[in-house]
């Protein structure tokens, strides 16, 4: 019931938010973002094709893994703790958005 449950207290977050990366916090999240989106993959492929020696579907499957959105885990520290709920909360929503286009850039390259 904890996955469901964090991911309604998410979408209620939403409730009467802004659009992601426009307030205070818009370099942080996009900071955050870039990281999580482009950086977090091509440090799994520096590492797992130059340290590893990973090749095809293994190096693939480490690249993806690693493209994947920000997790909902960020969220709930963030509640639980409460700091930084603002930019986290946008940090994962644009970071969901950007998988799909991500995704398909690193199939494109890595096919």
């Amino acid at each position: 019931m904890s996955v469901p449950a964090v991911l309604l207290a998410f979408g209620i977050s939403l409730n009467g938010s802004v659009f992601p990366g426009r307030g205070p916090e818009r370099t942080l999240v996009l900071l955050s973002v870039a990281l999580k989106s482009l950086g977090q993959p091509l440090v799994a492929w520096a590492v797992g094709a130059g340290v590893f020696g990973l090749q095809g579907a293994a190096l693939f499957s480490v690249v993806v893994i690693a493209a994947l959105p920000a997790a909902q885990n960020l969220f709930t520290y963030a509640s639980r703790y409460r700091t930084a709920m603002r930019m986290v909360r946008e940090s994962i929503l644009v970071s969901t958005f950007l998988t799909v286009p991500v995704l398909v850039f690193i199939a494109i390259l890595l096919d």
